[in-house]
């Protein structure tokens, strides 16, 4: 390679076959680090307030890294939003206090409520999350990490649509 390049001399040829080989390397490591994500959907009609929830699952080396939910709860009954917000956020709080990797955002605006959750898997105490939630075990592989097909599986099995 050095040759083809003419009459530029060996110094300035090994600066641009070194810059060249930085290039793609740092190429093959971003392209190879980058995360996939399957969005998966949820809707249901209750008598009194209907949930529309899509979820985007972020996976790399098809492990999942992070789940970000985000929900639209409608409701003409403020007095239910309200209560269905608390409930939600008493939640939250305790999962982010049990375990970490939760972060979470919710909001009341005509007749509706928004849920925003995001789960860091890569930042949950897995151990103990595994021990208060013994089903989720099956979903997890031998390392602790939750494999994609694993988390489809999960999704699935509550009747969420993922594709």
């Amino acid at each position: 390679m050095l040759n083809t390049l003419g009459g530029v001399n060996t110094k300035k040829k090994i600066i641009i076959v070194s810059t060249l080989l930085l290039v793609i390397s740092l190429s093959v490591f971003i392209l190879g680090n980058k995360s996939k994500k399957t969005t998966c959907q949820y809707d249901s009609s209750q008598k009194d307030y209907q949930i529309s929830t899509k979820y985007n699952i972020y996976s790399k080396k098809n492990i999942v890294v992070k789940v970000v939910s985000k929900s639209i709860i409608k409701s003409s009954d403020e007095k239910k939003l309200k209560q269905m917000k608390k409930e939600y956020e008493k939640q939250y709080k305790t999962l982010y206090k049990k375990y970490s990797g939760y972060k979470y955002n919710l909001k009341i605006t005509k007749n509706k409520l928004y849920i925003k959750l995001t789960i860091l898997y890569n930042k949950i105490d897995m151990k103990k999350f595994i021990y208060d939630n013994g089903a989720m075990k099956s979903y997890l592989d031998e390392n602790k990490n939750y494999p994609l097909t694993k988390a489809i599986d999960y999704y699935t099995s509550i009747g969420v649509s993922c594709k």
